[in-house]
């Protein structure tokens, strides 16, 4: 397991990203863009942070970031550690529904009344590295499998079939369905279920929106059908989920 010595985090949900002025860092800033953009200037050079992706920033970098007036959701990590990190400086669309369910227990441990250990969000914060640094390996897919990940994240919510999930790509479903399994190690549709069912899970943890809003939402149109996924899935249902984190 990584030992790192996590000293910043924050999270942040804002209508306007300040501005950092140039600096040199002597600390990793990992920063992970979950919705909007960020724009930086690292060591001389204009790096645009999209969402779903990261910056990984080492000691030493020069380190600017521009103002910008969109909103944006992100979080910090700032640490340092002596191990080598092999990891490139932007993860580009490689932040997936693991680490959105990390960084919203990181969020509930840092407004949890009764206090929280230095260490828990360590241990979170070294679980999100090692699945970036995951994703970042799967860059090596194919543009099919790619494609295929991307389709589903954009149009999980709608009515999908095979045929509809490989329907721009020049090659037929079957073909796709065994590369995509071959890369992954699941089928694309077991895929799409789990990335739904993943998606549940973040909609159950906020609490907001009734059981069968979050079934329709996430592209299940048979409650029945996703009750049974997710306890086939999880080993509870999607009430049990919810009142066993929302307490």
């Amino acid at each position: 397991m990584m030992n790192i010595q996590l000293f910043y985090y924050k999270y942040h949900n804002e209508k306007r990203v300040e501005a950092i002025a140039p600096s040199h860092i002597h600390y990793f800033d990992l920063t992970i863009c979950l919705k909007g953009e960020l724009s930086y200037c690292v060591d001389g050079k204009k790096v645009v942070v999209p969402e779903e992706s990261a910056i990984l920033m080492p000691p030493g970098t020069k380190r600017q970031r521009f103002l910008s007036e969109h909103a944006t959701e992100y979080a910090s990590f700032n640490f340092l550690t002596e191990e080598r990190l092999d990891v490139p400086l932007l993860l580009e669309d490689c932040v997936r529904n693991d680490v959105k369910l990390m960084i919203f227990s990181c969020n509930e441990l840092k407004n949890d009344p009764t206090g929280y250990s230095e260490e828990e969000l360590e241990s979170i914060a070294v679980s999100i590295l090692c699945s970036l640094k995951r994703q970042a390996k799967n860059g090596k897919m194919s543009a099919v499998t790619l494609g295929i990940e991307r389709f589903i994240r954009e149009n999980y919510s709608e009515k999908l079939s095979l045929k509809t999930i490989c329907g721009d790509l020049s090659y037929s479903p079957t073909y796709c369905d065994a590369l995509f399994k071959k890369e992954k190690g699941e089928s694309i549709i077991n895929y799409l279920i789990d990335y739904r069912l993943n998606k549940a899970k973040e909609l159950l943890l906020e609490n907001r929106l009734p059981l069968l809003e979050i079934s329709d939402v996430t592209g299940f149109s048979d409650y029945n059908y996703f009750s049974r996924q997710f306890k086939k899935r999880t080993g509870v249902t999607p009430l049990k989920y919810r009142l066993e984190f929302n307490r």
